[in-house]
């Protein structure tokens, strides 16, 4: 078996035109979703935020053709093991300049790729140390909470992380408010109350996020708020975690900040009764 397999377009290959407008622009949007015993995880609620994103960046799609493909992609691979499967829709070819003509031909692209759980099941084991990031994310109510193919901002948080050699980043807004991880979205326990920050202005509202908010959380008699979150209000907590589809639930357990100072969070009760639930439950 390959260490990736690429669809475009609904055929096997691995070539794009480099008219491509999610080259060109990052006009498009991904989902990342866990391929595990044949099933992709939680695909309902990433069809929904792909859907979501495509609307809001006005790119012609049909989810029944996208689904479609997916089924055919897993049903010509038998043999295909665990791993993710990466979906990449973009507004297709265009000419030179940002204006595109309507309607056209949206670029589908899938990509199952292997995936060594070995980094998550560390990550779980003994909690993730996060760096304060000196990046702050901008703020853009239009394109807030999808997952739109510009990770610039990204990248330079991702950067600093591998500097400082941390797991994972805590990302700040321009107003200096908790938003979430690198790659990640974050909640927070003080005093039995689980609060994430509210995603109106910039971030990603991660499916696992979700997923904890409407379905999992309430199954276990939690109830989660989302509200704006200092830094402060932060480093009070008695417990944070981290959530995103490839890993599930991870402890944070220590922040290093730019002087060096570190706070740190136990891996209290309730994460590892929400890590643990979730670990038991195919979703």
């Amino acid at each position: 078996m390959a260490e990736k397999i690429v669809w475009i377009n609904g055929r096997e290959q691995n070539q794009l035109s480099v008219f491509d407008r999610g080259l060109a622009y990052g006009h498009g949007v991904f989902e990342t979703i866990l391929f595990r015993s044949r099933k992709l995880q939680l695909l309902d609620l990433h069809l929904q935020r792909l859907e979501q994103g495509l609307q809001c960046l006005g790119i012609e799609y049909s989810l029944e053709l996208i689904q479609e493909e997916l089924e055919r992609l897993i049903l010509n691979h038998p043999a295909l093991p665990n791993g993710i499967v990466k979906i990449i829709i973009t507004a297709g070819d265009s000419e030179r300049g940002y204006a595109w003509p309507q309607p056209m031909q949206s670029t589908r692209i899938l990509i199952w790729s292997q995936y060594d759980d070995a980094q998550a099941a560390q990550l779980k084991q003994q909690g993730a140390h996060l760096l304060l990031s000196s990046v702050r994310l901008a703020h853009q109510p239009l394109l807030a909470g999808i997952k739109h193919l510009n990770r610039l901002e990204q990248i330079l948080i991702r950067r600093e992380v591998e500097q400082h050699q941390c797991d994972e980043a805590l990302v700040l807004d321009s107003n200096e408010h908790v938003i979430e991880a690198n790659s990640a979205n974050i909640f927070m326990v003080h005093q039995g109350q689980i609060s994430t920050p509210q995603l109106h202005l910039c971030g990603v509202a991660g499916v696992m996020r979700r997923y904890l908010l409407e379905t999992f959380l309430p199954f276990l008699d939690f109830y989660a708020e989302e509200k704006i979150i200092s830094l402060s209000e932060l480093y009070q907590a008695d417990e944070v975690f981290l959530t995103n589809s490839i890993w599930g639930v991870v402890a944070a357990v220590r922040l290093k900040r730019a002087n060096n100072e570190a706070i740190s969070w136990s891996s209290g009760s309730i994460t590892q009764k929400i890590q643990q639930a979730l670990l038991r439950q195919e979703v």
